[in-house]
């Protein structure tokens, strides 16, 4: 079994919300069908 942290970006505006996390979907959709995988989303506060 094998754990993956992944960080999402919560940000203020929803424009911000396209620029972010785009990397962090892609993985996720990657290894989603694979086995023994488990992933963990941990949100991360952007501040200006």
């Amino acid at each position: 079994m094998i754990t993956i942290v992944l960080p999402q970006f919560v940000v203020d505006k929803w424009w911000h919300q396209l620029l972010h996390n785009q990397t962090s979907l892609f993985i996720k959709a990657r290894l989603l069908k694979k086995r023994n995988i488990a992933m963990v989303t941990i949100p991360y506060l952007i501040e200006e």
